[in-house]
């Protein structure tokens, strides 16, 4: 007794073996299972990969178990599988651990500057590198190669720090050029539900994105964080700003220990928002609230580039996430970003010239 169980729904006549699914009415996790059963004698076929698209997945309570059963009794064996859902929190911190078989699991994130630049603006660029790179002669001339297209680069950079990457707003802005406050509220609102259905006062979590834009880039105290919220609890700002960053608001950056190589969560932290929307939203609900620094939204962009860089399961919360950390010595002389190489840990500055920032 599963509920309602979603029809499968072959997405392209010439693939036989695309599901999308969408699971509004189910309230079992069994209707995973179920569903994904129902599709493999629609098509029975022995060889082949599937591509499955469960969508709304956590209007399912404890959606991930139906979907690890499915894993371990070998329903999604050579299948790739992508699940949504409302509640970005719930997606963030419901995950699949403990399944018998391999696989890896990922979390899509916004669309990067790089996507955006290659594929809304339409420039090309040369491949990837990793930090440890770019200190080399492919480095050196890939770095060339992009100073040729600083002309295109530059409007790129300030549409994108305008609509950031999530796919409404990248759509909202090619089509119309600019943003309405409509976009803006519907990205609140969903923020605002997902934090209210665990609880938490949504006002008190905008008092914390407020202050955390007003201050982009510097080190964040929990006792301050607590007085912009309004909250009398360390503990209870740091709570919000955990439950910020798994439901993909915000990238916690935290301090890294040169003594002991390793990332020490009670110390100094930055907090970034995730996606340069995010940092906007202050403005938009609160006409008095400050924009952000466009010097600052580059620095967080540059932390997020370092952290999808350095981690392919990005736990955006997590105090300990191995792939990136600040450092700051105790006379205050302060390194962006932290990460780890094979010859040891990398430091990353941010930094542009005396007159224009760094925002060029």
């Amino acid at each position: 007794n599963a509920g309602p169980l979603p029809s499968p729904q072959p997405l392209d006549a010439g693939h036989r073996r695309v599901l999308y699914a969408s699971l509004d009415l189910a309230r079992e996790p069994d209707a995973i299972p179920d569903l994904l059963r129902a599709a493999r004698r629609l098509h029975p076929d022995p060889t082949g990969e599937w591509y499955v698209f469960l969508d709304e997945v956590t209007t399912v309570p404890d959606w991930q178990i139906g979907v690890k059963y499915a894993v371990d009794v070998g329903l999604l064996d050579g299948a790739y599988l992508l699940c949504t859902g409302s509640s970005a929190h719930r997606m963030g911190t419901e995950q699949l651990v403990g399944r018998r078989r391999g696989g890896r699991d990922f979390v899509q994130l916004p669309m990067s500057f790089r996507d955006d630049v290659t594929s809304v603006v339409g420039i090309d660029l040369p491949p990837p590198l990793g930090v440890p790179d770019l200190v080399t002669q492919v480095g050196r001339s890939s770095l060339a190669a992009i100073n040729l297209s600083s002309s295109e680069l530059d409007p790129a950079m300030d549409g994108y720090l305008e609509h950031g990457g999530l796919p409404r707003a990248v759509a909202e802005s090619i089509e119309a050029g600019a943003l309405s406050h409509e976009t803006m509220f519907v990205l609140w609102n969903m923020l605002a539900s997902d934090l209210a259905v665990i609880g938490r006062d949504p006002a008190a979590a905008l008092g914390a994105l407020r202050h955390i834009v007003r201050a982009l880039g510097a080190p964040m105290e929990w006792t301050s964080l607590a007085e912009a919220m309004g909250v009398r609890s360390p503990h209870t700002a740091k709570e919000y700003a955990t439950l910020m960053a798994e439901a993909f608001l915000l990238l916690l950056v935290y301090f890294w220990d040169a003594s002991t190589g390793v990332i020490n969560p009670s110390k100094q932290r930055k907090a970034y928002p995730l996606d340069p929307l995010m940092a906007r939203l202050p403005q938009a609900l609160e006409p008095g609230a400050h924009n952000p620094s466009t010097d600052g939204l580059i620095e967080g962009l540059v932390g997020q580039v370092l952290y999808r860089s350095g981690s392919d399961r990005l736990t955006l919360s997590d105090p300990a996430p191995r792939s990136i950390g600040v450092w700051r010595s105790r006379r205050g002389t302060e390194v962006d970003f932290v990460i780890g190489g094979q010859d040891g840990p990398i430091a990353v500055e941010v930094r542009g010239d005396s007159r224009q920032g760094i925002s060029r």
